[in-house]
Order: structure tokens, then sequence, then C-alpha cells
């Protein structure tokens, strides 16, 4: 079992304009702001259903809880 940090995600669909946010997952101790911005992308444009090029990433928060992950 290793520990992750959560982060909260937010995006803007270039098409609609509509703003969401998404959790993500990364490493204990990895800087969020180092994650690679195109598996970011990649991430969020698979959830949001759309191409790579309607996600515009706004910005990052990390939760101050650790979740587990077998």
């Amino acid at each position: 079992m290793s520990e992750n940090v959560e982060v909260l995600v937010s995006f803007r669909l270039r098409a609609t304009g509509k703003v969401s946010g998404c959790p993500v997952v990364i490493p204990a101790g990895v800087d969020p702001h180092l994650v690679q911005t195109s598996d970011v992308i990649a991430c969020l444009a698979g959830v949001a259903g759309v191409a790579l090029e309607e996600i515009e990433l706004l910005d990052l928060w990390t939760k101050t809880h650790m979740v587990e992950n077998s």
C-alpha cells in the first residue's frame, strides 16, 4: 500500500467556456506542479469526453489529506 496525495485540477472547456474541477491522485512527495501537463490534459480530456485541444488547464490545489492506493 503506497501513500498518495489527491489534488484538485480546474480546467475550462474551450468550446463551451464551462469551468470544471477533477481530482487527480499523485504519489506523495511529488510536486504537483512538476507532473507532466500533457498527462493531466489527456486524463481530463478522457474524463470530459473531448479532444485534447478542448482542455485549458486553470489551476490545481493540493488537499491536506492522504489517500491510500493499494
